[in-house]
């Protein structure tokens, strides 16, 4: 064996293909989207809090840490993580189903927070879209076995 091919074999195999492209923006400006809305519902909770129900605020702080995860699996996404696909899959299809019985059921949820809620819904449902789209799903391809 000599040095060049000692140099050859110590070269580290290439990485994965990284979404630079429009496909990974908009998956960021959607989840960056979501995070304001949840920001904004906890805030607007926090200022009428006199007279709302409790289980305003735990969905309100719910739905805001979960917008935050949902970044933190963005970034993972763009790393290749597979599980981080799935996990804001999950989310973006499940999350619009449980904010549709929201809206929909009577409850103890005001108005304005149902409209926001209603909102938000659409967005993870753009979130859901923006991460089945080829670039993105040819990113995280499954693992053989």
């Amino acid at each position: 064996m000599n040095a060049q091919d000692v140099r050859a074999s110590a070269t580290p195999a290439p990485a994965p293909s990284v979404p630079t492209g429009p496909a990974i923006r908009r998956v960021f400006v959607l989840l960056y989207v979501n995070c304001v809305l949840s920001a904004g519902l906890l805030g607007a909770v926090w200022l009428l809090r006199d007279g709302l129900d409790p289980v305003v605020w735990i969905r309100a702080a719910g739905v805001t840490v979960l917008a935050l995860l949902c970044l933190r699996w963005a970034g993972r996404l763009r790393a290749g993580r597979r599980s981080a696909y799935l996990r804001m899959l999950w989310v973006s299809i499940a999350g619009p189903i449980g904010i549709a019985a929201l809206v929909s059921l009577p409850g103890p949820y005001p108005v304005w927070v149902r409209v926001e809620q209603g909102v938000q819904g659409l967005v993870l449902l753009a979130v859901a879209w923006a991460v089945t789209r080829p670039e993105i799903r040819a990113h995280v391809p499954r693992k053989s076995r």
